[in-house]
């Protein structure tokens, strides 16, 4: 029987959240797909996302933003989007372990693969046809906080 209550079949609470386990070091690390919230807070957040989302990378800005935009990516696939110690401490994982990571996380958020996840969200913000790129997210903005 669904968690809903009622005996129509599967709920929103027996799909969802999509999580997956991924050996770090010995350790167990449990993960889960991005959401929506979460892929726009990203794409807001770092300008080198939607870049990659619009087919048309931008090298420079890859180099100055993916070790942040990764360590990020991880944290909210922990569940702390957002969350600096989170971050921070993604940030002092080798390479390897860092990947393992991103991958899975990479996995459970876009299971069909990175072109209908694409196609999809840009049909959503109103973006379809392949000459035509994704909005560009601003700059970030340092916080006085």
């Amino acid at each position: 029987m669904a968690q809903n209550g009622s005996d129509s079949g599967v709920s929103l609470f027996d799909i969802a959240p999509a999580v997956s386990t991924v050996n770090i070091n010995g350790v167990d690390v449990k993960v889960m797909g991005i959401g929506t919230r979460g892929v726009v807070e990203l794409l807001r957040r770092f300008p080198l996302l939607a870049s990659l989302m619009s087919g048309k990378p931008d090298v420079e800005l890859a180099y100055k933003m993916a070790p942040e935009a990764i360590t990020a990516i991880i944290a909210a696939g922990m569940g702390h989007l957002g969350d600096k110690k989170v971050e921070a401490a993604a940030d002092g994982l080798a390479f390897g372990p860092q990947m393992a990571l991103l991958s899975a996380i990479v996995k459970l958020t876009m299971p069909m693969g990175f072109g209908p996840f694409v196609e999809q969200f840009g049909a959503m913000v109103g973006v379809q046809g392949e000459n035509q790129s994704l909005p560009q997210a601003p700059s970030p903005s340092v916080s006085s906080s």
